[in-house]
C-alpha cells in the first residue's frame, strides 16, 4: 500500500491567542488550539498505528487523549497509509467535533441568551485546517519533507474565502476585544449610555450574573468560548495582577503565629465589604492546587490593590459600599505596617517567552541522515521530555504556564523568580536537546525573552513586548541568549540583553549589591546624564578622546557614588572592581598618549559608549528584580 508523508498544520495561532483581554482568556485560547492539534494526532494514530506519528511523538498514546497535560504545536507530521483524501476529511470531522464538544461545555456556564445562529458561524469558521501529502518513496524522506513543506506554503497562500455576510449583521457591535467579530450578546442586555441610577446598576449586574461580561464588554461567539471554557487539568489561571503580589504575599508569611489570626481578621472584614461590590458576591479564588495563603487563604492577591475595586463600580448604585472597602484595606495594611514595616505590592510582573535555537538546521541534518523520520521522531520525543518539565519547573517559581510546546513556552512569572526560572528553562532544554547537532555542530539552546510590565497593562500589547525581546535575545551573535525589556508606566522602556552565562551573571551580581544596599540609588540616572551630555554624532562616538572621557567619567561617578554609601573602603574597592569588570574597563586606567594604547585597549575604549548604555540597562533591570526579593524576603 503507497505511504505518505501527511503535513496538517491549524490555525491562526498567534492573532488568536492573543486577542484576549484576561489572562485566563488567554489561556485557554492557547490551551484549545493545542486540544485541537492533540485531536488531529489521535486520529492518526488510531486509522494509522502508534508508530505513525513524526511530530508530535508521545512516548505514551494516553497523552493525546483529550484533556491531558500534553501540549502539542499546531504543525503535526505523521507517515500515513491508504487514502491522504480521506484521511484528511475523518481529521476535519475529528476537529469539528472536539472544538464543538469545547464550546458545549463552555457555554452551558451562561445562562444569557445570544445570537446562536451569528456564534455558531463564527465557531464553525474559526479554524484555518490544512493538509497536503506527499507519496514516499525509499529513503526519500528528507526530500519528501521539503516538498511537503513547500506544498502547505503554497495552499496556505491559495485558502479559500467564504461569502461576506455583513449585511446580515450591521447593527450588532463589534467584539471589544478583537474589534472583528461581531458581538453575540444582544444590544439591549446592555446598559443605556445615557442610563443613571437603580436600572443602570441592575442592567449591569444582570449583564455579569448571565454572561460575565462587564457593561462595556461586547463578545463573539469565539470570546465567550474562551471566557467561559475549562482548560484541563488546570481550569484555573491566576490573573496579571495576583501575579504581581506573590513577592509581596511572600512578605505576609514573615508574619509571626499570633500576628496571624488578628491578620485574617482584617483581611475578612475587608472582603465581607469588598463581596457587597460584586452582583452575586463573589470574588475571585486562587487554584485548589495552590497552597492556601495563611492570611488570603484562597483569595486573589489582586484585591490587595486598591485601585482594582473600581473595577466593581459598574455594580454599585452609590459609592459608601466602595469607600468602607477601601477603609477596610487601609487598616488591614496599617496592620501589616506595624508588624513588618512599610510595603506594598509592586504592580509589575513578568511574561516569559522563549524559543529553541539552530532548531531548523538540526531538523534539516536529522532528515538528511538514513531513516531521517526515525531521527525526527527521536528529537520530537525529546522535545516533549523538556516540555514535561516545563510545567513544573514554572510553578516551583510560583509561576503560572500558558504554553509549552516543544521549543516554545509561554508563562506569567512573579518578578523575585523570573531570572531563576528563565536560568533553569535553559539548563533544562541544553540537557534535554544535548545528543542533537546541527549541520556546523551547534547543539540546540534557548533563547528567553522577558517583559516587565504593569499589572494593568493592555495584555496583548504585554504579549508584544515579550515576543521582541524574544526576538532580540535570538539576534544575539550566537544565540542561546537572554533579553530582558523592562516597560514602566512612567519612565520610558529599556532593555537589557546578552548571552546566557554574560548577562544573568551580571544580574545575579548586581542584584546581590542592590540587595546589600552596595549600590546608591541614583547611579543609572547620573550616568545616564552623563552618558547624554558626552555623546555626539556616530563621528563623536568614534572619537578616541571622547570615548577615554566617558571611560574615565563613568568610573569617577561610580566612585563618588560608592563613597557615599560610607561602607568601608575595602568593600567600595571590591563593588568599584565588580562594576569595573563589567563594563571592560582595565584597572588601573591606562595613562599613557593614544599612540602608546595596545589595540585591545582602543577597541574597549572605542566601544564604551555602547557599553555604559548596556550596563546602565542592567542598573535599572538589576534594581526592578533586586526591589522584588527586598520585598519578598523582607
Amino acid at each position: 500500500m503507497q505511504e505518505y508523508l501527511f503535513l496538517v498544520s491549524i490555525g491562526p495561532v498567534q492573532d488568536f491567542i492573543a486577542s484576549a483581554r484576561r489572562s485566563r482568556d488567554l489561556h485557554f485560547g492557547s490551551w484549545l488550539l493545542s486540544e485541537l492539534a492533540k485531536a488531529v494526532a489521535k486520529e492518526i494514530t488510531d486509522l494509522n498505528g502508534e508508530n505513525s506519528l513524526i511530530f508530535p511523538a508521545p512516548h505514551n498514546l494516553s497523552l493525546l487523549e483529550p484533556g491531558s497535560e500534553l501540549n502539542v504545536a499546531n504543525k503535526i507530521f505523521a507517515r500515513i497509509s491508504g487514502s491522504p483524501q480521506e484521511l484528511g476529511k475523518q481529521v476535519q470531522t475529528a476537529i469539528t467535533q472536539r472544538l464543538h464538544a469545547l464550546k458545549s461545555e463552555a457555554y452551558e456556564k451562561f445562562s444569557g441568551k445570544i445570537l446562536e445562529a451569528e456564534a455558531a458561524r463564527q465557531i464553525d469558521e474559526l479554524i484555518e485546517y490544512f493538509w497536503v501529502a506527499v507519496p514516499f518513496k525509499e529513503n526519500s524522506y528528507d526530500t519528501v519533507r521539503k516538498h511537503s513543506e513547500n506544498l502547505m506554503a503554497a495552499r496556505k497562500n491559495t485558502r479559500n474565502f467564504g461569502k461576506v455576510v455583513w449585511e446580515n449583521n450591521r447593527a450588532q457591535l463589534k467584539s471589544s476585544i478583537d474589534g472583528q467579530l461581531e458581538s453575540v450578546i444582544p444590544g439591549d442586555k446592555y446598559p443605556h449610555p445615557r442610563e443613571t441610577g437603580t436600572s443602570k446598576s441592575e442592567k449591569a449586574k444582570l449583564l455579569y450574573i448571565q454572561y460575565g461580561v462587564g457593561p462595556a464588554e461586547h463578545l463573539s461567539g469565539v470570546d465567550l468560548l474562551k471566557r467561559h471554557g475549562v482548560a484541563q487539568p488546570v481550569a484555573y489561571f491566576p490573573s496579571t495582577s495576583h501575579m504581581a503580589t506573590k513577592p509581596f504575599l511572600e512578605r505576609l508569611n514573615k508574619l509571626s503565629s499570633d500576628k496571624i489570626e488578628e491578620a485574617k481578621r482584617l483581611w475578612t472584614v475587608y472582603i465581607e465589604h469588598a463581596k457587597q461590590l460584586t452582583p452575586d458576591h463573589k470574588l475571585d479564588f486562587i487554584h485548589e492546587r495552590d497552597t492556601l495563603h495563611k492570611i488570603l487563604d484562597r483569595i486573589e492577591g489582586s484585591f490587595l490593590f486598591e485601585d482594582r475595586l473600581v473595577d466593581l463600580l459598574d455594580f454599585v448604585e452609590d459609592r459608601p459600599p466602595l469607600e468602607s472597602a477601601k477603609k477596610a484595606l487601609r487598616e488591614f495594611y496599617k496592620f501589616i505596617d506595624e508588624q513588618l514595616g512599610k510595603a506594598r505590592p509592586d504592580p509589575y510582573y513578568a511574561i516569559l517567552h522563549a524559543d529553541g535555537d539552530y532548531m531548523g538546521q538540526t531538523i534539516d541534518r536529522l532528515a538528511a541522515q538514513e531513516k531521517g523520520d526515525e531521527q525526527h521522531r527521536k528529537l520530537s520525543q525529546a522535545l516533549d521530555g523538556f516540555a514535561g518539565k516545563v510545567r513544573e519547573i514554572v510553578e516551583q517559581h510560583q509561576g503560572a504556564l500558558v504554553y509549552a510546546g516543544g521549543d516554545d513556552v509561554l508563562a506569567f512569572l512573579p518578578l523575585h523568580t523570573a531570572l531563576q526560572c528563565a536560568s533553569k528553562l535553559a539548563k533544562e532544554f541544553q540537557n534535554e536537546l544535548e545528543p542533537f547537532k546541527s549541520e556546523e555542530g551547534q547543539q540546540p539552546t534557548l533563547s528567553v525573552g522577558i517583559a516587565v510590565v504593569h499589572h494593568l497593562h493592555s495584555l496583548s500589547s504585554a504579549l508584544d513586548i515579550a515576543r521582541a525581546a524574544e526576538k532580540t535575545a535570538k539576534n544575539i551573535p550566537g544565540k542561546n541568549a537572554l533579553a530582558i525589556t523592562i516597560r514602566k508606566r512612567s519612565g520610558g522602556q529599556y532593555t537589557a540583553e546578552g548571552s546566557w552565562g554574560d548577562l544573568d551573571r551580571d544580574l545575579e551580581l548586581l542584584i546581590t549589591l542592590h540587595c546589600k544596599d552596595a549600590i546608591p540609588g541614583g547611579t543609572a540616572y547620573e550616568l545616564q546624564d552623563m552618558l547624554l551630555r558626552l555623546s555626539g554624532s556616530d563621528e563623536d562616538q568614534n572619537n578616541l578622546s571622547l570615548n577615554r572621557v566617558i571611560q574615565a567619567d563613568t568610573v569617577r561617578i561610580l566612585q563618588r557614588k560608592l563613597n557615599l554609601l560610607g561602607k568601608g573602603s575595602e568593600e567600595e574597592k571590591e563593588t568599584l572592581k565588580t562594576l569595573r569588570s563589567m563594563l571592560g574597563i582595565a584597572l588601573p586606567l591606562n595613562q599613557e598618549q593614544e599612540e602608546q594604547l595596545t589595540q585591545q585597549e582602543r577597541d574597549t575604549i572605542k566601544g564604551m559608549p555602547q557599553q555604559v548604555k548596556q550596563f546602565i540597562n542592567k542598573l535599572l533591570t538589576a534594581q526592578v528584580f533586586a526591589d522584588a526579593r527586598k520585598l519578598a524576603k523582607l
